[in-house]
């Protein structure tokens, strides 16, 4: 067991959940921007711009790094895309976004909100 975690619902604070898949380069990463990634270095980073990270994951596929995490809009966004291209010259060569609408299942629980999904899907 790594810890323990609150389920905390976006809607009440005024949050928006979004998921950030990232394609490097083919350019090695130094050990200096590997500790950026593998560190509370990134929290540094997305903290002054009031981007809060819940997930970093390392993967293998289309993408090579995906980043869940809160803003208050695609504007925020926005800004820690151009943080995270700043931040890693030369390393990024695409990032895309997408907003999660709706959370069927975190952490092994369900969402208890099940009307906002038939909402949303109507």
């Amino acid at each position: 067991i790594w810890g323990y975690t609150a389920i905390i619902d976006q809607e009440q604070s005024n949050q928006k959940q979004f998921m950030m898949l990232i394609k490097r380069t083919k350019k090695p990463i130094d050990k200096k921007n590997m500790d950026k990634i593998d560190s509370i270095q990134l929290e540094d980073i997305a903290l002054p711009i009031e981007v809060i990270i819940e997930s970093s994951f390392y993967t293998h596929g289309n993408y090579d790094w995906i980043i869940l995490f809160t803003a208050r809009d695609i504007n925020q966004v926005k800004i820690f895309c151009n943080v995270l291209y700043q931040g890693f010259p030369g390393i990024i060569e695409k990032i895309d976004i997408q907003q999660i609408l709706y959370t069927v299942r975190k952490h092994y629980i369900f969402n208890p909100d099940r009307k906002k999904l038939r909402d949303l899907m109507e």
